[in-house]
């Protein structure tokens, strides 16, 4: 957007990546759930959610209450989290979901679960969004996990939930990229 005013070019790093010059092994990598998503039920997350927790991975969901009319999420919705308390919850998890489908029209976007995911040196599971290999230089399953669709989601959930070695060693990557 700004490079379309002809002023500079540049990279735009979204503020909530900051590391405070943490190193990634400040971080522990002690967890309560494989899984956390913080948002809302719009488009298809309610029945993504629904796919996770069948298969078995225990989930946790931070965010809008209405999430509480889905009554098969009754002992994974933890209610809405505080910013201060935001960092800890998403440390909870092995995995933080990072869905990039708009509220709107479903169309992807750039969000800042990735980032925040990146702050607490846990995997982020990412929409599929080419730009984020054409304008991040990202390598999926190198420095970030994308998935194309639910199965491949619930799959990829399972694989890097229980594979604590290439979890970290792509968090790691992402991190220090």
């Amino acid at each position: 957007y700004y490079e379309s005013f002809n002023l500079s070019k540049g990279y735009y790093f979204p503020n909530s990546c900051f590391l405070e010059n943490k190193k990634f092994d400040d971080h522990t990598q002690q967890t309560k759930f494989d899984v956390v998503l913080v948002g809302s039920p719009f488009a298809n997350r309610p029945e993504m959610i629904r796919a996770l927790i069948k298969s078995g991975l225990k989930v946790a969901i931070y965010g809008s209450r209405k999430w509480e009319k889905y009554d098969f999420l009754k002992k994974s919705y933890f209610g809405f989290v505080d910013t201060k308390n935001f960092d800890n919850v998403l440390r909870e998890a092995k995995i933080v979901l990072a869905f990039l489908e708009d509220h709107i029209t479903g169309a992807l976007h750039m969000n800042t679960k990735i980032w925040e995911a990146v702050r607490v040196a846990r995997l982020p599971l990412v929409t599929f969004y080419e730009r984020l290999i054409t304008d991040y230089d990202l390598i999926d399953n190198a420095d970030i996990v994308m998935y194309r669709d639910t199965k491949d989601l619930v799959d990829k959930a399972k694989y890097y939930s229980k594979n604590k070695q290439k979890r970290t060693a792509v968090a790691r990557a992402l991190y220090n990229k």
